[in-house]
């Protein structure tokens, strides 16, 4: 069956000599891998792909999906839309390369929801536009997912249970007199009640330091990891902090 869809793109790995295999989210389809082939002339199907795909482009495809097949066809494909900012700026584009791993890791357990690809769709948007707070944008991303995948806690009403040099756990999403499990400690605890407020409109006014940075994706990707969908460790993640020079 031949489907009409907009697609973005979550990975692309060798598999053979002559293909690559791509997970794409889709909004037809929902978590999607295609067979992408590596060699072709000039302006053939494939040699666009070869251009179009990368972390968090997006697409708009005809493939051909049977449901006997694990693995589907791209018919044809363009661009929609190009998003020039985020190609040639060296930390959104870094930015994009985590945040598809994250995304890919999560999605392929998770039902075709329009929500997901809308979000990040949008997002994409916010990021291409975005000049001031980029270091903060995935930070601000993988907070707001959570409403998206369904975990989000109701801050409103944990924050108000705060009594001060409490321990937040991660795992009971709750406040607590003494440590249990992975935890924010009573310090971090105290800067929840800001950090709980962190969106796209507000993230340049966020001061973190890249300790911090690393700090919070550690255990954002830690509560992704226990109420979401479990996932290994990500090499995106190293590479990241390596490239992402912003103090």
């Amino acid at each position: 069956m031949l489907i009409s869809t907009k697609a973005i793109v979550l990975s692309k790995t060798p598999y053979s000599d002559k293909y690559a295999l791509a997970n794409l989210l889709t909004n037809e389809a929902g978590f999607v891998t295609y067979r992408i082939p590596l060699e072709g002339r000039k302006n053939s199907l494939a040699d666009r792909l070869r251009r179009m795909v990368f972390p968090l482009s997006e697409l708009h495809l005809i493939a051909d999906h049977r449901e006997t097949r694990n693995i589907q066809t791209i018919r044809d494909a363009s661009p929609s839309p190009i998003r020039l900012s985020i190609i040639g700026h060296p930390v959104k584009r870094d930015l994009c390369f985590f945040l598809a791993d994250v995304l890919n890791r999560i999605l392929r357990h998770s039902s075709c929801d329009p929500n997901y690809y809308n979000f990040i769709s949008t997002s994409l948007n916010t990021l291409e536009g975005c000049n001031k707070g980029i270091e903060n944008f995935h930070i601000a991303f993988l907070f707001q997912l959570l409403t998206t995948s369904g975990v989000a806690p109701k801050w409103q009403e944990i924050l108000n249970s705060f009594r001060g040099k409490e321990y937040f756990s991660l795992s009971d999403v709750s406040f607590s007199s003494s440590p249990r499990g992975v935890c924010l400690s009573p310090p971090e605890a105290t800067f929840l009640k800001q950090f709980a407020r962190i969106n796209y409109r507000n993230m340049h006014l966020y001061n973190l330091s890249r300790n911090d940075r690393r700090r919070i994706i550690e255990l954002l990707l830690y509560f992704y990891r226990i109420h979401v969908a479990p996932f290994g460790e990500l090499k995106s993640n190293e590479v990241l902090h390596q490239l992402y020079s912003i103090p």
